[in-house]
């Protein structure tokens, strides 16, 4: 690789979950001894280079950081005894934690695990504080064709820093989906990718999901899918409303690839190296052989010119490297409209969801 810029690596990350252990000598119990990549640190204005160094120790702090707990961890045992088990990952900020603690009360109460997501586990933790010049020339290098498209950002203000940080976070989520479902919990029936905003009716997504094919055939839905030119063209799901995946999907997307020999020989991994090579969106940059494709977009979303928006990143994710089309799960949901016959509806308050409950009764 050539190397411009560099990475700091001063400190160290948040703390670790009581139910899953790295193998690394970390510690991570301090909240307060946050382990900080700058926003600098990813964005050089004088370069459009995508690629970036590997600097001693990247590796063990990337696999130490998966396993920091998130923000809300809700979790009912009782509930992986039932037929359909479900988990929900929810990315929020802590301005609105107060959403994300709604879904947890209401449409997700009886789910398995409940996740919240917000800044506290960023990459960077300083990251909502740049100032405007650094977020101008972070968005003008993304919008350059050779990494991203002019219509990053679009309809965000060069004062929203927040937002523009937000874009890495379900990237972020993935690594610790990988933790979890590695080691301490068995992949579930179904899992839920939504925003802090978002209500679901968790019924009409396993009909949905559970129904559409056979069960031990990856599946991956969505509410309301739309299409991206970018990257040779893929699908993604309209922020907000939701990714939907079956228990073979995810053991798919865990799954160790090797593009060496010991390559297994398997469509998927095939796939995934030819998509590698490629490197269309920088994320060979960070493979190791051994990687999942959770683990390659958990530390893609660090790389210092990740320009996408969050449910680009997912979507390319999908459509490169599962083998899938992202499925558009019916009817239809749309935006600034809500019905009792909607799977996922979005822009939702805290009152909203009470109400969403009321109004989509679930089996138990």
């Amino acid at each position: 690789l050539s190397i411009i810029g560099t990475l700091a690596w001063s400190g160290f990350l948040l703390g670790r979950s009581n139910a899953s252990e790295s193998s690394s000598s970390f510690d991570l119990s301090d909240h307060d001894h946050r382990r900080t990549l700058r926003i600098s640190d990813f964005v050089d204005p004088k370069s459009i280079d995508p690629k970036i160094i590997t600097p001693p120790g990247e590796d063990a702090w990337f696999h130490a950081l998966k396993f920091a707990e998130p923000s809300i961890v809700h979790h009912r045992p009782d509930s992986a005894n039932r037929e359909v088990v479900v988990d929900v990952l929810s990315i929020g900020c802590e301005s609105k934690f107060e959403y994300m603690t709604a879904q947890a009360d209401t449409w997700a109460s009886d789910v398995r695990y409940f996740w919240g997501f917000t800044e506290r586990e960023d990459f960077d933790g300083s990251c909502a504080s740049m100032d405007e010049e650094m977020l101008t020339s972070y968005v003008q290098t993304c919008r350059s064709p050779e990494l991203g498209t002019k219509s990053f950002g679009v309809g965000h203000h060069m004062t929203e820093s927040g937002w523009y940080c937000a874009q890495r976070r379900p990237g972020r989520a993935l690594g610790w989906l990988q933790a979890m479902y590695q080691s301490d919990a068995t992949p579930p029936d179904i899992l839920l990718i939504v925003d802090d905003d978002t209500s679901v009716d968790i019924d009409k997504v396993k009909n949905a999901v559970l129904h559409a094919k056979n069960e031990d055939i990856p599946f991956i839905g969505a509410s309301s899918v739309f299409s991206l030119g970018k990257y040779d063209g893929f699908l993604a799901a309209h922020g907000g409303f939701g990714t939907f995946f079956n228990k073979a999907a995810i053991q798919m997307m865990t799954q160790p690839i090797y593009c060496d020999e010991r390559q297994n020989g398997s469509d998927f991994m095939i796939n995934a190296c030819t998509k590698l090579q490629k490197n269309r969106a920088g994320e060979l940059d960070f493979f190791r052989q051994g990687d999942s494709v959770f683990d390659i977009f958990y530390k893609h979303s660090a790389h210092r010119h990740f320009c996408m928006h969050s449910d680009w990143a997912i979507g390319y994710m999908i459509q490169n490297y599962s083998g899938l089309k992202l499925e558009q799960v019916l009817p239809l949901s749309r935006r600034k409209w809500c019905t009792q016959e909607s799977v996922t509806c979005h822009n939702q308050t805290p009152q909203d969801m009470e109400e969403f409950m009321i109004a989509h009764p679930q089996m138990k």
